[in-house]
């Protein structure tokens, strides 16, 4: 199963809370956690990971003010996601992700 599929609640078992997952991807992007930090945390498989590279290289792509919203971005997003109001298409394409 993909992160955003984890993301999106796809299946109950092995769902990742947005509020955990957005705060962990802010710490990590303030040098407070590590990757691999986070894929522990998560308990990541391969797919998981392809994905959060992903939001990784989109968020070091960002300009400063940019990165600066990432957090309340991600946040928004998952909040969305998690009462499927809107696509994964849309989630992924708001946030970098091919």
């Amino acid at each position: 199963m993909a992160l955003i599929d984890r993301i999106f609640h796809d299946d109950p078992a092995t769902s990742i809370s947005n509020h955990a997952f957005s705060a962990a991807l802010w710490f990590f992007a303030q040098g407070q956690v590590t990757r691999s930090q986070v894929v522990t945390a998560f308990n990541m498989d391969a797919t998981d990971e392809i994905q959060l590279d992903e939001l990784i290289t989109y968020y070091q792509a960002l300009s400063n003010q940019d990165k600066r919203k990432f957090h309340s971005d991600i946040e928004a997003a998952g909040i969305l996601a998690e009462s499927g109001l809107i696509t994964k298409a849309l989630y992924k394409s708001f946030l970098g992700m091919v």
